[in-house]
């Protein structure tokens, strides 16, 4: 950035600031102008090292790449459980008494 571009910018938000003082209108613009979030994603590159450019591909592409590092289980191998749990006696005074002390304001663990 030159050196007259940082100056007019710097420039610029001091009269932003000095102005809020009697109007918050401007303040705020400038505040939203600057968090403004842009998006979209950047070009990528392919597999063979072409860009890729559509939204869609874009998309595909992360899908492609693992699908290439991971492997494909059997569901067939998988071990069968053989134990069932029966024995699960549910007291209604407890649970409610467990949930009423929970505090609502804190993060899920």
């Amino acid at each position: 950035m030159s050196k007259a571009v940082h100056y007019s910018k710097k420039k610029y938000e001091k009269v932003v600031v000095e102005t809020s003082k009697l109007n918050h209108k401007p303040f705020w613009g400038y505040v939203k102008e600057q968090t403004k979030s842009k998006s979209g994603m950047g070009d990528l590159k392919g597999e063979n090292g072409d860009s890729v450019t559509q939204d869609i591909d874009k998309a595909e592409l992360p899908n492609i790449f693992l699908a290439s590092v991971f492997t494909s289980e059997n569901d067939s191998e998988i071990p069968k459980c053989d134990q069932l749990i029966d024995d699960i006696t549910l007291v209604t005074e407890s649970i409610l008494k467990q949930l009423s002390e929970l505090n609502a304001s804190k993060a899920i663990v």
